[in-house]
């Protein structure tokens, strides 16, 4: 087991595998001790760069026999803001970000091979030949690892074509914490992953093999149980025409019922809920900007992208359209190309593009909650927080597995240097949520204990999870996922 209190012996790189790459410059060491959510831990030993599998095992290996905790982190840079990267004792952060080979796309079965180091960008570059694009969280930075935003379920904003909590990612190659080796549901068959691809197997299930999932353990994890090297990913099919629209309302329940129809006919693409608020941040390049937009934009928006396939493209969107403009007449619901001033087609193009300069380029600071819910609870959610809290934070809704459930996000802003404040302000507005019956299935700084404090009978339950797992504590020790004390 990992100690707090690491002896120099354990602490150093003492027979680490030296063909394996190692940076150890203090600043960038420094910059995993603490990151914007206002964790802090303590200043890593080094930065190990692993390149294949078994270099992937190497290092678990070592760091078995040496007793020093392992960090895995994929995406290059940040910002990191969930600390789920920090570390909690002296640890070698495993970079994987230099295994960023998009391996195979295939464009029938509208499924690819990408190790964890693949950015949206570099992913969508590959795809784009095949007719194909990816699933995406909204608004990723430009150094997201793919991989990594689908490993902690980060909410796509396609909720027509998201069947199951686990899409869009598919079969895995992993080296549990005990350093084994282990491939799951199509992943599984005999023979490496080359010679599958060779006699036209596809990687296309998830679960197995035989009647195991052990996928969905590792999703969620943070690292805490295995080391993912690589996976198949469900990609979407590029629709011959899509149309961006926006619906806006001053009631959130007007827009609520307009979005269960739309998701009731499939009729639509990219669709998702935001306040002005959440929305003018999206888009904003200044504070100025922000403000302006804020006071602008009306209370909430429904953004949705009708979408068509090959076949009668043009009559499909005709009669898509007009269901969509019908239904929104019958709800007091306003449809229309833009909205103050922002084009719903500007809007489209943002939407594959990286992230826009986000609140640090204004000159603010950030704190988010989120959870699980369904979409006619939001409203009961919103109502469960303060009066402050209720009128100025940025809201995002984004309906998942066809609307049967939906991803609530509540983020509050505060000048730069207010970002104790806002952690104060976020732990209490999760205990409300939490109250409210709000389900927090991705526990993160700072109210990553509030779940936890709701069921604590589960507490020991993921303890021995890891123990079987990751049978000598050497991954992530300090996993908010395990319901671990901050």
């Amino acid at each position: 087991m990992v100690s707090a209190s690491m002896s120099s012996r354990t602490r150093s790189l003492a027979r680490f595998p030296g063909h394996i790459g190692v940076t150890s410059d203090p600043s960038i060491l420094a910059s995993f001790a603490s990151d914007q959510s206002g964790r802090a831990g303590a200043r890593p030993i080094a930065i190990a760069h692993p390149t294949s599998t078994e270099e992937i095992q190497a290092v678990v290996r070592w760091a078995i026999a040496q007793g020093v905790p392992l960090v895995p982190v994929s995406s290059k840079s940040g910002p990191r803001r969930r600390g789920d990267t920090v570390c909690d004792h002296p640890s070698i952060i495993m970079d994987l970000s230099g295994m960023n080979k998009v391996v195979h796309v295939d464009g029938d079965d509208a499924i690819a091979v990408i190790e964890p180091g693949v950015t949206f960008s570099q992913f969508d570059a590959a795809l784009k030949g095949h007719g194909l694009r990816s699933f995406r969280p909204l608004a990723p930075r430009a150094s997201k690892s793919v991989l990594t935003a689908f490993l902690e379920r980060e909410p796509v904003t396609v909720p027509g074509q998201h069947w199951d909590s686990a899409d869009p990612l598919a079969a895995l190659e992993l080296v549990f914490g005990s350093g084994d080796l282990f491939r799951t549901g199509g992943a599984a068959l005999p023979g490496t992953l080359e010679e599958n691809l060779a006699r036209g197997n596809r990687q296309m299930i998830n679960s197995g093999p035989m009647h195991t999932d052990f996928g969905r353990v590792i999703q969620g994890a943070q690292g805490a149980l295995g080391v993912v090297s690589w996976a198949s990913i469900y990609c979407q099919r590029i629709p011959a025409i899509e149309v961006p629209l926006f619906a806006t309302s001053d009631s959130l329940e007007a827009i609520t019922d307009l979005c269960y129809r739309m998701l009731r006919r499939r009729s639509a693409g990219q669709l998702f809920i935001l306040n002005g608020r959440q929305l003018a941040l999206l888009l904003a390049d200044s504070l100025q900007r922000f403000e302006a937009l804020k006071a602008a934009l009306p209370p909430w928006i429904l953004y949705v992208e009708l979408s068509a396939a090959a076949y009668f493209p043009e009559e499909a969107i005709a009669y898509r359209r007009a269901d969509l403009e019908r239904d929104a007449a019958s709800l007091a619901v306003t449809v229309a190309s833009d909205v103050a001033g922002i084009s719903a087609k500007a809007m489209a193009q943002w939407m594959t593009a990286e992230s826009g300069p986000g609140e640090a380029a204004l000159g603010l600071a950030r704190q988010e909650v989120f959870f699980l819910s369904q979409l006619d609870k939001v409203q009961k959610h919103i109502d469960a927080l303060e009066p402050t809290d209720r009128a100025d934070s940025c809201i995002y809704v984004q309906p998942l597995a066809q609307g049967v459930n939906a991803h609530c996000q509540f983020a509050f802003l505060g000048k730069a240097g207010e970002e104790q404040m806002l952690s104060r302000r976020a732990v209490k507005a999760a205990e409300r949520l939490a109250a409210s019956n709000g389900f927090f299935s991705r526990p993160y700084h700072p109210w990553a204990g509030v779940p936890f404090e709701r069921d604590k009978a589960i507490v020991p339950l993921l303890a021995r999870t890891k123990s079987l797992f990751d049978p000598h504590a050497i991954l992530q020790p300090g996993a908010q996922s395990l319901g671990i004390r901050q």
